[in-house]
């Protein structure tokens, strides 16, 4: 909707249930749940609008619910959700509690990537004790084979030479730092595990790194609590995203 100006109350309203004014286009972007209050509004000032111009603008939507059907084990409706939220959000944060089944939510996003586009390398970034974990679940809900990187220095070089061959490789954090040379590439999907616990101090070379790691899918999932400080969100979404909140 363009306007010429803009009156004081509805931009003040507009602010209060979190609309945002996009400046190179001249138009307000508000969430569909918001609209009847908008339009409701809107009657209240002196100007007409066409209710045309408020319709929810629908983007393509990446349905990957077929895909269920196809993995071993069915995941539960609410994994269904935010996996096939995850499919549709290049960036995502996936901030559950304990045991309602972060993995395999990630598990179930990535198969329907998997098998409806073209994916070839899938990064999970873990904590070390979590590796085994992510490999079984990998295999038990899907039944595919995850590679392993973990061990000396003379042992990674062999397995990352190995690993252009798997199109899931599992490593822990430090490897991060250790092989970054490896991990300069080109990614389909990284997942991000325990991401606040490793990564919400922006200024760590871990998340520095973790920044510079180039996917089209960047997903961090974390159980950790994230509490009194912004920054801390701030720098998972920063490494997902730079562009989602800016500076």
């Amino acid at each position: 909707m363009h306007l010429d100006y803009y009156q004081k109350g509805w931009t003040d309203f507009l602010k209060s249930i979190g609309s945002v004014f996009d400046y190179d286009s001249e138009k307000w972007i508000v969430q569909d749940k918001h609209l009847n209050a908008v339009k409701i509004e809107l009657r209240n000032l002196n100007f007409t609008f066409e209710e045309a111009e408020l319709e929810e603008e629908k983007k393509d939507w990446f349905d990957i619910t077929d895909t269920f059907d196809s993995m071993l084990l069915e995941p539960r409706d609410y994994q269904k959700k935010a996996s096939s939220l995850m499919v549709n959000s290049p960036a995502f944060g996936l901030f559950d509690d304990c045991g309602l089944g972060k993995t395999i939510t990630s598990i179930a996003a990535v198969n329907g990537l998997v098998e409806k586009k073209d994916i070839k390398k899938i990064l999970v970034l873990a904590e070390i004790k979590a590796l085994d974990q992510w490999i079984g679940e990998i295999e038990r809900f899907i039944g595919k084979k995850a590679f392993k990187i973990r061990g000396t220095k003379k042992e990674r070089i062999k397995q990352w030479k190995e690993s252009k061959s798997h199109k899931l490789i599992v490593t822990n954090y430090h490897i991060l730092l250790k092989d970054w040379e490896y991990f300069n590439q080109d990614w389909d999907v990284i997942i991000l595990d325990e991401g606040s616990r490793y990564l919400r101090n922006r200024f760590t070379k871990l998340a520095g790194c973790a920044r510079k790691l180039k996917s089209k899918y960047k997903w961090v999932l974390t159980a950790s609590p994230i509490e009194n400080n912004l920054v801390d969100v701030f720098s998972l979404y920063e490494i997902m995203d730079p562009n989602i909140l800016g500076n």
